[in-house]
């Protein structure tokens, strides 16, 4: 009986054994299980790693009160929160990114400011508003403006007041700059969103991702990067702002002392990551035109421009327009036009050196074109894209893009006398298509007949004779009509003017 017994305990403990096993065994499993489980949430998680700080980030499909993100026409997004410090080392969340239905993804233009220490401001620059579908962000090098549902982004590159007047080359350098890109700039539940490539120029702050993992630099952490590079090389890596940036591109423009050059140093230009030179030392001075990704040069007084260029896994510098200047800058960036300077005359040539204007005026452009903010107008060289103004002696002419004079004997351009006629009036200087005239017009000043106003368009055909002593506009309910007025009579409709002439 106590051998049974004791059989009986042995195989009791032997079951008791084997479940005690399985149960661990499936407890493992289990454990296993749930660290795979938790690995893979982990890894479908977006991380988001900002000058070498990494951050993960939280996708959410809809806000406190249940409701979806949508832009402005509709279509929806996923939010990506990022959980970060303020400045009283508080933790809190902020959307950083959006994520739209086909999988693009989109920066938050504000948080991105503030991880990059820009200021953040409603409207463009200049503007007070608070309307919440454009703003402009600024640091200490540039401000830069974001409309909604535009893929254009404008900056105001800013010169410092030490900087040597012309880099005593004279050369011109832009200091107003537009960049039309692949994307818009997107309106999402009250906030701007930009993809990475708008970011990227907007804010000099390169993105890399591989699929869930994005990678965001700061120019500040770029440089603090390559600096000790250029150094080592032998070189100071530049300290202009406007120079800085093409460190975004992987190019330095970095100085050397040279005291045979007038000016104790000379200027060239390296591979930011390496200190290998791409050109020599021997230019007085450069300037990077970021719009076009090429450089402004001058040696011996004269200037041209210098592309960069990969060729057999080498960077190279080539002479985009030779340099044999006086002054050389940017017109238009999309156009690839220049203003160059000759013998203290200017003209226009294209981005292969064919001449477009020839170099026999005073001056391109209009001087001042602040009159006509609200009418849009930005560039002063080039109206409609289509016409460039010249003058000399005080006598304006108009080019077209094909190098034709499509007018001369002008005063000026535009009427800017609003206010005396009307105090809500409004100046003008271009008739867009839009205000149903059948074409665009620009509004000229004879310089002759006492300064009279007329418009031509941009073909240069005479749309109104040039006898009218005021061409406003007035705007209501979001609807602008054109006027003009002859001294002792009634204004006229512009449209009416135009079917009569």
């Amino acid at each position: 009986m106590e051998v049974n017994s004791e059989k009986e305990n042995n195989s009791k403990l032997q079951t008791i054994l084997k479940i005690s096993i399985i149960i661990c065994v499936i407890i493992a499993v289990l454990i296993i299980a749930l660290l795979f489980y938790f690995m893979y949430k982990d890894s479908l998680l977006i991380r988001i790693s900002i000058d070498g700080q990494t951050y993960k980030i939280n996708e959410v499909a809809s806000d406190e009160n249940g409701n979806q993100y949508k832009d402005i026409n509709g279509q929806t997004y996923t939010m990506g929160i990022i959980n970060m410090l303020n400045d009283k080392k508080e933790s809190i969340d902020k959307n950083i990114i959006a994520i739209n239905s086909e999988g693009v993804v989109y920066f938050s233009i504000k948080t991105i400011a503030e991880i990059q220490g820009y200021t953040y401001t409603l409207g463009e620059k200049d503007e007070f508003t608070t309307h919440t579908d454009r703003c402009h962000v600024s640091c200490n090098g540039e401000d830069v403006s974001f409309l909604s549902e535009s893929n254009e982004i404008y900056k105001y590159v800013f010169k410092p007041e030490n900087e040597r007047a012309q880099n005593e080359a004279e050369i011109m350098v832009e200091e107003y700059e537009n960049y039309k890109l692949k994307d818009k700039v997107k309106l999402v539940n009250g906030e701007l969103y930009a993809t990475a490539e708008t970011i990227t120029k907007g804010f000099n702050s390169p993105i890399i991702a591989s699929g869930k993992n994005i990678e965001i630099y700061s120019l500040k952490h770029l440089k603090s990067i390559y600096e000790p590079i250029i150094s080592e090389a032998g070189y100071t890596l530049t300290s202009k702002y406007r120079n800085e940036r093409s460190m975004i591109e992987g190019i330095a423009v970095v100085s050397k002392n040279n005291a045979d050059s007038q000016y104790g140093v000379s200027f060239g230009i390296c591979e930011a990551a390496t200190g290998n030179n791409v050109t020599d030392m021997r230019y007085d001075s450069i300037e990077y035109l970021q719009s076009i990704n090429k450089f402004v040069v001058s040696s011996n007084g004269k200037c041209g421009i210098l592309e960069i260029k990969e060729e057999n896994g080498k960077l190279v510098a080539k002479e985009a327009i030779q340099i044999k200047y006086d002054n050389i800058s940017l017109l238009d960036a999309e156009k690839g036009l220049f203003i160059i300077k000759e013998v203290n005359l200017y003209g226009v040539i294209n981005d292969e050196g064919k001449e477009i204007v020839p170099t026999e005026f005073s001056s391109i452009g209009i001087s001042d074109i602040t009159p006509y903010a609200q009418q849009g107008v930005t560039n002063q060289y080039l109206l409609f894209d289509k016409c460039i103004p010249v003058e000399i002696n005080g006598i304006y002419s108009l080019y077209s893009l094909e190098g034709d004079r499509l007018i001369d004997n002008l005063a000026g351009y535009g009427c800017d006398n609003a206010e005396t006629i009307l105090s809500y009036a409004g100046n003008v200087l271009i008739i867009p298509e839009e205000a149903g005239f059948g074409f665009e017009g620009i509004v000229i000043k004879r310089a002759s007949g006492n300064g009279k106003y007329g418009v031509i368009s941009t073909n240069g055909t005479m749309k109104i004779t040039a006898i009218y002593d005021s061409i406003y506009s007035v705007t209501r309910d979001n609807k602008t009509e054109y006027y003009a007025q002859r001294t002792g009579e009634q204004a006229k409709f512009l449209k009416d003017v135009i079917n009569s002439f």
